[in-house]
C-alpha cells in the first residue's frame, strides 16, 4: 500500500531524506507518540486550565457513548494523498531565539499544518486577506512557523492528481508572504527550492513542470534576481547528459520566463555562464 501509494500519489519516489506517508498512516503515527507522551502537545490552547481545581471539584456530567455512523452507498469518502515533506529539525537553524521545528511524526505538526488549511480554505478568495490571516497564527506560535507555510503551500502546489486551488493562487500567496515577512520567508523559500532542486531525479515529471512554471512565475515577479552560481552544474551536466533533470528543468524555467519577458531582457538578467541553455532567440515567421 505504502509503495503503491508513494508511486502513485507522492511528489518523490523516494523516502530519503524524509519518508513519504500516506495522510492516514502519518496521523496515526503521530496520535500514537502523542499518546506516549501523556497526550500532550504545544499547540492547542487550554484556558480551562487556570480553573482546574474549580472543574476538580465541579459536577461530573456523564457523556454519552459515541458510535460512529454507518457508511451508506451514496457516501463519499476523500481520497488518499501522501504527506508533503521537505523540512526537518535540523533544516532550522541552530539558534535560542529560533523556535525548532517538530519532527514530522509529532502532533503538533500536523496541528500547525491543520490550522494554515483552515485558514487557506477560508480565505482563498483574497490574497491579502489570506496572507494576513496566515500571519495571525505566526504570532501565537512558539514554532518556525516559516518553514511551516512554505511546506504546507509546496504540498498544495505540488498536490496531485491536482491541486485544490489554481496555482496562480499559490504563487501569489507566497509573493504576498515574501512581502509582508520579508526578513523571515524569503531566506526559508530560497531553502526549499534548493531542496526540490536536489531532488529532481525522484520527483514526479508531472510535478516537475508544475514547479517549472510556479518558479519562473516567482522570478518574474522578484527582477528575476536568483543565486544562479549554485546551479552552475547544470552547464557541465548538459555537456555530459543533456537528459538529466537538472539541466532540462532549467532549460524549461527559462523557457517558462520568455513568455514572461522578451528575449533580450532574459539575456541581461541570465548570467552568460548558461546561455547553453537558454532557448532560441524567437524569429517571425510571416
Amino acid at each position: 500500500k505504502q509503495w503503491y501509494q508513494r508511486r502513485v500519489r507522492g511528489v518523490w519516489s523516494s523516502d530519503n531524506p524524509l519518508p513519504q506517508i500516506e495522510y492516514m498512516d502519518s496521523l496515526w503515527l503521530q496520535i500514537k507518540n502523542m499518546r506516549n507522551n501523556n497526550w500532550t502537545d504545544n499547540w492547542i490552547v487550554r484556558p480551562y486550565l487556570a480553573f482546574e481545581s474549580k472543574l476538580e471539584s465541579s459536577l461530573q456530567h456523564p457523556l454519552p457513548q459515541f458510535e460512529l455512523p454507518p457508511d451508506l452507498e451514496h457516501t463519499q469518502f476523500p481520497l488518499p494523498y501522501v504527506v508533503f515533506r521537505i523540512f526537518d529539525t535540523q533544516d532550522v537553524p541552530n539558534r535560542p531565539e529560533v523556535p525548532k521545528l517538530p519532527r514530522f511524526n509529532s502532533i503538533d505538526r500536523y496541528l500547525v499544518e491543520d490550522a494554515i488549511i483552515n485558514v487557506i480554505d477560508s480565505r482563498n478568495l483574497t490574497k491579502k486577506e489570506c496572507a494576513e490571516a496566515l500571519l495571525r497564527i505566526m504570532g501565537r506560535s512558539s514554532m518556525p512557523l516559516n518553514y511551516m507555510l512554505v511546506e504546507v503551500l509546496f504540498g498544495g502546489l505540488l498536490e496531485l492528481p491536482m491541486p485544490r486551488y489554481p496555482e496562480l493562487f499559490y504563487g501569489s500567496i507566497l509573493i504576498q508572504l515574501c512581502q509582508l515577512m520579508a526578513d523571515h520567508l524569503p531566506q526559508v523559500l530560497a531553502q526549499a527550492v534548493a531542496y526540490v532542486y536536489e531532488r529532481l531525479d525522484t520527483m514526479n515529471t508531472v510535478l516537475v513542470d508544475r514547479f517549472g512554471s510556479w518558479f519562473a512565475y516567482f522570478l518574474s515577479n522578484f527582477k528575476y534576481h536568483w543565486t544562479w552560481s549554485e546551479w552552475e552544474e547544470c552547464i557541465k551536466l548538459n555537456k555530459s547528459d543533456p537528459n538529466h533533470p537538472k539541466p532540462k528543468f532549467l532549460k524549461e524555467v527559462f523557457l517558462k520566463l520568455l513568455w514572461l519577458t522578451f528575449y533580450e531582457k532574459l539575456t541581461d538578467v541570465i548570467p552568460e555562464e548558461f546561455s547553453s541553455l537558454l532557448p532560441s532567440k524567437p524569429g517571425f515567421n510571416h
